[in-house]
């Protein structure tokens, strides 16, 4: 797990403790380039820029077994086990104190002063949908499967998503 060695450390003595936020943050997205890479596996084209009389390969889909393994590793990233923050980390941030404000380094938060501990997950959540569901990357898997039935349409692509999110079991609280 990406957190296991999360801790004070991460800090140098007499700093705020609220500011182990700022080191959480990239740690808890340092997959998000990754995200955004294996999103362009779906709905994707092998292509090179032909000229008419040159021996480059044809435009071709990505495969079916390559574009289905990138969403399902899109959708191990939103699973409740890889979101959630465990306790003795949450319990480890204290309300920013004066004088340090909010910055892009910290996670929205809709519980005032105390570390939001869904705001993390929401991230991750927004990021991974908004590369999946761009629309381009959507009318292109719409346009894959009328193409080729050898090749996800958006409803199977729909329905893996659908199947995995609202299937999924909550971790125990």
């Amino acid at each position: 797990n990406k957190l296991k060695t999360f801790g004070l450390n991460a800090i140098p003595d007499g700093t705020p403790e609220a500011l182990l936020e700022e080191v959480l943050v990239p740690l808890y997205l340092m997959h998000r380039y990754q995200v955004e890479a294996t999103s362009k596996l779906i709905g994707g084209l092998d292509y090179t820029y032909k000229v008419k009389g040159d021996n480059q390969k044809r435009h071709q889909w990505i495969t079916k077994d390559a574009q289905m393994e990138a969403l399902n590793a899109l959708l191990y990233t939103i699973s409740p086990d890889q979101l959630e923050i465990p306790g003795d980390i949450l319990s480890l941030i204290p309300p920013r104190p004066y004088g340090y404000g909010k910055t892009r380094e910290t996670f929205v938060s809709r519980t005032g002063p105390v570390f939001d501990p869904i705001a993390p997950a929401e991230s991750v959540v927004d990021l991974t949908f908004s590369f999946l569901f761009e629309s381009g990357r959507a009318n292109r898997i719409y346009l894959q499967g009328l193409q080729s039935t050898n090749l996800p349409g958006f409803s199977q692509v729909l329905d893996q998503i659908s199947d995995q999110v609202f299937t999924a079991n909550l971790p125990a609280g």
